[in-house]
């Protein structure tokens, strides 16, 4: 019998591709969840590239209104799949904190999800799927489908980050290796401080951020020309269908443009008057912010959104001869950064410091004497500098003996006692380093989708819109050799299944 595979595409057709590459290598009968917007949806009815079984479209299940929602019905959904709906609707940028154009209700928020949960259950129920091919999860809508296939028992291949720049995992879980993984012996060969962080470098995660920063604040034809046809063209009603773009309008979203460019001028120059230029020189810990909103704070550490909170919290938990130095993610300055009385909040806390965006990491690795993060890339960087991490939520780096767990906010204080005095074992880093390196493969997942938004999108500014398949199979064909890369490691790890399901 052949395998049954279902594909979640999204309107970057990433995972579009590799349903391509991979049917045309690996007998199996094909599913595909497709989640685009509605221009887009003609080329998927029309296409004949990749021929599913069956296809759903996300948005033709899915209508906003302000109904009594099924309380009974989600009820039993939670206790049914042990899925917390209200830690996915909280989790949602669109719904809760993050929308300058809609504020959902409560029945508005329920009956979206109520339909999802039935929409999704109905899906996984008719087709039976042995494999769901997705990305790494960003809205409420597909964390709710992974969370439901996992506890469906159906196996998930997601490609998430491995907290090297450049190199991803296929995997179940963005904060573990699966069980299944490869035990080859490795050509990796780093021993000494110094070569460990010449690995590093070559694989910095920051390095891969910015740079994709950089290509999205850069002001380019791309921008005036998505500028012009979005204002001069007829505003398409079906753009509102999306839950995260209801009520948009062209007015609102030219007035929000418009104050983000002011708040953000003067922001930055509070930002370049308050924030300090020079690394403290007295002991200190280091607490990188988190870019908001992002997923790692809304789904991978749900308790711990308040960044605020969490500071102060760390704050008032230092032994006195430390001060606590903390970070504003650079990447913030997409989004105009974060309210001046937020950072006067930070300002007035006693022994805290806030050093200027612009200061790298590296610089605070080398000087701090502990790195505490939610569930940042700064807590595993900070091994290759023999600096100790204490960490709020689970992640992939969970196993290195210098990186301590907080389990309750009570218990920070000892916890930073005692990290304070934990070492870092050379032998743990590079053994987490090889079984990375045998288990993953490089791929920069910003890039593919960048050149595609750049091609099709207007650089990702104007997303809904009608691509023909020429300009699709071109796109494919450009990228062959990334695309069947992807499709033969989704093909690997599908072996590995297979293999210890056999054992």
């Amino acid at each position: 019998m052949k395998p049954k595979i279902l594909f979640w595409i999204d309107i970057e057709f990433i995972y579009f591709g590799i349903a391509k590459y991979l049917c045309k290598n690996y007998d199996c009968d094909a599913y595909a969840i497709i989640d685009v917007n509605q221009k887009a949806k003609k080329f998927f009815q029309d296409q004949n590239i990749v021929s599913f079984k069956k296809s759903w479209y996300y948005l033709d299940h899915i209508h906003i209104d302000k109904q009594e929602p099924d309380i009974e019905y989600l009820k039993l959904f939670e206790k049914k799949y042990g899925i917390r709906i209200w830690n996915l609707l909280f989790g949602e940028r669109s719904f809760y904190n993050f929308n300058d154009f809609y504020k959902f209700d409560y029945n508005e928020m329920l009956c979206i999800i109520e339909q999802e949960c039935k929409f999704f259950e109905s899906v996984l129920n008719d087709t039976k799927p042995d494999f769901i091919i997705i990305k790494m999860t960003d809205w409420h809508h597909n964390q709710l489908f992974y969370e439901l296939c996992k506890a469906m028992g159906i196996k998930i291949l997601m490609t998430v980050p491995t907290r090297f720049g450049f190199r991803v995992i296929i995997s179940e879980d963005i904060s573990k290796l699966d069980s299944e993984i490869v035990n080859t012996s490795s050509d990796l060969n780093v021993n000494s401080p110094e070569e460990l962080k010449k690995y590093l470098d070559a694989h910095n995660s920051f390095k891969q951020a910015t740079r994709f920063t950089e290509d999205y604040r850069s002001f380019n034809w791309y921008k005036l020309k998505t500028s012009l046809r979005f204002f001069l063209n007829p505003f398409n009603s079906g753009y509102q269908i999306r839950y995260s773009n209801y009520k948009r309008s062209r007015m609102k979203i030219f007035k929000r443009q418009l104050a983000l460019a002011i708040k953000r001028y003067f922001r930055e120059s509070f930002i370049n008057k308050n924030f300090i230029n020079t690394i403290p020189n007295t002991s200190f810990v280091f607490f990188p912010m988190h870019y908001e909103p992002e997923r790692t704070l809304s789904t991978d550490a749900p308790f711990f959104t308040n960044q605020l909170e969490t500071i102060r919290s760390i704050a008032k938990s230092l032994p006195i001869e430390f001060k606590l130095v903390v970070k504003e993610h650079p990447v913030m300055k997409t989004l105009g950064w974060r309210k001046i009385s937020y950072y006067k909040e930070l300002l007035e806390l006693p022994n805290v410091v806030l050093v200027h965006p612009s200061i790298t990491p590296e610089s605070l690795y080398k000087k701090c004497s502990l790195v505490i993060t939610t569930t940042g890339t700064a807590g595993f960087e900070a091994a290759f500098y023999n600096k100790p991490t204490i960490i709020l939520a689970d992640v992939i780096y969970s196993e290195l003996s210098s990186v301590h767990r907080l389990k309750s906010i009570e218990e920070l204080p000892a916890t930073i006692k005692t990290a304070l005095d934990a070492k870092v074992e050379s032998k743990d880093l590079i053994n987490f380093i090889k079984k990375i390196e045998q288990n993953s493969f490089r791929f920069d997942t910003n890039q593919l989708a960048t050149n595609f938004s750049s091609k099709y999108y207007y650089g990702g500014f104007l997303v809904d819109e009608k691509i023909p398949q020429d300009k699709i199979l071109k796109f494919m064909e450009d990228n062959n050799d990334i695309f069947d890369k992807l499709a033969n490691e989704h093909m690997k790890k599908i072996s590995l299944f297979n293999d210890s399901k056999d054992c």
